[in-house]
């Protein structure tokens, strides 16, 4: 064990005794206590677009196509 880390566990050890706890990490109890009920659900980072965001896709494509300008582009012909 490195100075530094012995330096911490002292640190740990002599401000349990001075607040009289004793700190627990990483044992069942903790791991209970500080439960993340948010990281049991998961996420759809993928989910199927709207019909109306397919719609305006669609319009920005057909309007890309007849005009001859990219979404980018839009800016410098107006």
């Amino acid at each position: 064990m490195d100075s530094e880390v012995a330096g911490t566990m002292e640190s740990i050890k002599a401000a349990e005794n001075k607040l009289d706890h004793k700190l627990i990490m990483g044992t069942d109890e903790s791991k209970a206590k500080w439960h993340l009920v948010s990281k049991d659900t998961l996420y759809d980072y993928h989910p199927e677009l709207s019909d109306d965001v397919k719609t305006t896709w669609k319009n920005i494509n057909d309007a890309e196509e007849t005009l001859g300008v990219t979404f980018e582009d839009a800016d410098s012909v107006v």
